[in-house]
């Protein structure tokens, strides 16, 4: 029996996904199907008590006391030589998504302005009849 299945799992994991504002690639399901968000450095899941953030120090001791000073806004759970885990029960505040982004080591989405997204649709947009005319000309041969 699961006791936090992962139709229930999804909108809270979505929500802290858009909170941490990271690339569409780090939300992913793990092994057993449970939503995850993934870093270098460790994991995120959502629990019934809210988040479950699982951070690995990589065997430095001294990175993983770092951590626990970076993430003094959650409460730890389980404390290793090198990793451990912690819990938070809401949504971060965006300086507590940037020391989380830090902790687990995930890159923070770009973010374009409107004109910057439009000259990169333009741009791409460009690369379809050239590709599609190499194309031919590669079958022509």
């Amino acid at each position: 029996m699961d006791i936090f299945p992962a139709s229930m799992q999804r909108p809270p994991i979505l929500e802290f996904h858009a909170a941490l504002n990271v690339g569409a690639a780090r939300l992913r399901r793990d092994d057993c199907g449970d939503w995850v968000i993934s870093g270098r450095c460790g994991h995120i899941y959502a629990a019934p008590e809210g988040f479950t953030i699982m951070v690995n120090a990589q065997e430095r001791s001294r990175r993983w006391g770092f951590v626990k000073r970076w993430l003094s806004f959650c409460r730890l759970t389980n404390d290793g030589d090198d990793e451990g885990a912690f819990v938070l029960d809401r949504l971060p505040s965006e300086a507590e998504a940037a020391l989380l982004r830090d902790a687990l080591k995930i890159k923070k989405s770009p973010s374009l302005s409107s004109e910057q997204r439009e000259r990169l649709i333009q741009h791409l947009a460009g690369f379809k009849p050239q590709n599609a005319a190499r194309s031919q000309a590669a079958l022509s041969l």
